[in-house]
């Protein structure tokens, strides 16, 4: 696999994102490790990150396991944008979970990996609804299946 899972999967969310399906508003993409180096000023992103339990317990290689890579997608939807931020946060969730289910097998192409998972009954909710920040954790884990030889 020649580049990260978790950018591949900003890239098929950015390449496939329907603006018209977000109030005509395709927020920002980014893979990051450090929310220190990030101006949340800035407006409506949506990051990638290992899952906090996996970089404590074992190191960010623990997100790749049994045939299987974790992560989290981190939306954020704040700062002002002429409509309300509520709404178009629950279309930037209907737009990803859009993205996915069109994408649930071989979301890559010819890639390693076969299959795109998430649970949208997992998210969680952090939102800050008195900074006008709402915000979702939401779980994803990319499958790699193989075949064995008979």
């Amino acid at each position: 696999m020649a580049t990260d899972p978790r950018q591949q999967v900003l890239t098929l969310l950015s390449t496939n994102w329907n603006k018209s399906n977000t109030s005509s508003i395709t927020p920002e993409f980014e893979d990051i490790l450090d929310y220190k180096t990030w101006n949340f000023n800035n407006g409506h992103v949506v990051f990638a990150q290992v899952p906090i339990e996996l970089t404590e317990a074992a190191g960010i290689s623990s997100a790749a396991k049994n045939n299987f890579f974790e992560f989290n997608l981190d939306i954020r939807v704040y700062g002002a944008t002429g409509i309300d931020n509520h709404d178009l946060y629950l279309e930037f969730l209907k737009e990803i979970e859009r993205i996915f289910d069109l994408n649930i097998n071989f979301p890559f192409g010819a890639n390693d990996f076969t299959e795109l998972r998430y649970d949208g009954t997992q998210r969680r909710d952090l939102s800050d609804k008195q900074k006008g920040m709402f915000r979702k954790i939401f779980p994803v884990k990319l499958a790699h299946y193989c075949k064995l030889r008979g």
